[in-house]
């Protein structure tokens, strides 16, 4: 006899607690890029000691995208949870 799917998935509390652990996980990551993103011009800057040239700028602005889209995916998976 097959089993109900609810009790192959695990509990609503257990997949609450699953989705907020990959959320807070997906954050934190977004958020270390956010600070490589704006830390690398700067450290660029003070090691050069120059205006911070057109490749610095490039890396920075990916990082930047990268960590707005991790955490615009962290807070998607938190909208999932169940009441």
């Amino acid at each position: 006899m097959a089993e109900p799917q609810e009790s192959r998935r695990g509990s609503k509390a257990g997949r609450n607690e699953a989705r907020k652990l990959t959320a807070t996980a997906l954050n934190n990551a977004g958020v270390a890029f956010v600070l490589a993103a704006l830390l690398q011009p700067a450290l660029a800057y003070l090691q050069q000691q120059r205006s911070i040239d057109f490749p610095v700028m490039v890396g920075s602005t990916i990082f930047m995208v990268v960590g707005v889209l991790l955490c615009w995916l962290a807070r998607r998976s938190v909208r999932k949870l169940e009441d």
